[in-house]
């Protein structure tokens, strides 16, 4: 699962560019992939991700371009949704699990 991931998000930053929709497709198939143990948790992170991806998207930041302020702007509300607390909560689980379960 893991390999398949990484080999996914390889394809994200092609030519140079980093494609937010193929990180988003990667991060979907991770959370449908996943063991039932730990899925609802990979379902939150690929939830926010996709949120993130969706709030750049609207400010118009455009990886590998210099943003305007009120891209920033936009891409620092949308790094918001990495601080809740049911995140990092969640990415506490995913951490365990992984400790226990992978070596």
């Amino acid at each position: 699962m893991g390999a398949k991931f990484a080999q996914a998000m390889s394809a994200t930053s092609r030519g140079g560019k980093f494609d937010l929709q193929t990180a988003v497709s990667a991060y979907q198939a991770l959370a449908s992939a996943a063991p039932a143990q730990i899925r609802p948790d990979v379902q939150l992170m690929a939830q926010a991700f996709s949120s993130f991806a969706s709030a750049l998207s609207k400010a118009g930041y455009v990886p590998g371009k210099v943003p305007s302020p009120a891209q920033i702007a936009g891409v620092t509300t949308a790094a918001k949704v990495f601080s809740q607390p049911k995140l990092r909560a969640a990415g506490q689980r995913l951490s365990v699990w992984a400790h226990q379960n992978c070596g």
